[in-house]
């Protein structure tokens, strides 16, 4: 009897497996953010699947929201999380974005994580997540965002 049971739930949940939720197709994105630590704005410029797809718009403005970091004593690198809110130049909707950074000084490096928090307007289903890479301005530093864009 305990057999059947096993046999049986077993058998109901392969059959429930494909009628859960699907999950949206996941599209390719690159966000050019260049940011000049004089400026409180920045512009982005965004391309790929997910901007051909219409899951994000092609451009806009970034701003941070909330901003912590922290160093080593020997000023080696410092690690920031800093909450950015792009908005779209079309009026289509913003989106916020989890940047998890660290930032070396000797050779300069900017390396991190990031994933979507939360969006309004059109990107209000908005999720996704990738890997940041910057390389240094003159007077600030150039972050490129690479990963993946869904709408669920």
């Amino acid at each position: 009897m305990r057999h059947t049971v096993l046999l049986l739930t077993a058998a109901i949940l392969l059959v429930a497996l494909p009628l859960a939720a699907e999950a949206s197709d996941a599209y390719g994105i690159t966000i050019d953010v260049p940011t000049y630590f004089d400026e409180p704005v920045s512009y982005f410029a965004a391309y790929g699947e997910a901007v051909d797809n219409g899951l994000v718009c092609a451009s806009g403005t970034v701003q941070d929201a909330k901003y912590t970091a922290g160093g080593r004593r020997d000023g080696g690198h410092w690690n920031f999380r800093i909450e950015k809110v792009f908005e779209c130049a079309d009026g289509s909707g913003s989106f916020v974005v989890n940047l998890k950074a660290h930032v070396y000084f000797e050779p300069y490096s900017d390396v991190g994580t990031w994933n979507v928090l939360q969006g309004t307007g059109a990107y209000a289903k908005t999720n996704g997540n990738g890997a940041l890479s910057g390389t240094p301005l003159d007077g600030g530093v150039l972050d490129v965002y690479t990963g993946v864009i869904r709408s669920d």
